[in-house]
């Protein structure tokens, strides 16, 4: 990994940290939606329980998501991450 690629990942992780977590919650679940696919391959996917994403569903709950969690979810729906961080 080059230096350049290291600046551009802690930018990339310091834009996320720094959004609020609805919003990364609200389009992960919209992509999800997107996706055509099924919660359970989903969560098979990318390694996390199934329950986790459920969870990340419901809005009355306040849940952050890991950086990592975000990365394997966005490699399953084939989008970028810093799609999670846009506002609409």
């Amino acid at each position: 990994m080059s230096i350049q690629d290291q600046k551009e990942l802690i930018q990339l992780i310091t834009d996320y940290n720094n959004t609020d977590p609805t919003i990364i919650r609200k389009n992960i679940v919209k992509y999800i939606d997107m996706s055509g696919l099924e919660i359970p391959e989903i969560a098979e996917k990318a390694g996390i329980k199934l329950i986790t994403l459920y969870e990340y569903r419901q809005f009355k709950k306040r849940h952050s998501i890991a950086f990592e969690i975000a990365l394997r979810l966005v490699d399953v729906l084939n989008i970028n991450i810093a799609q999670l961080v846009e506002q609409y």
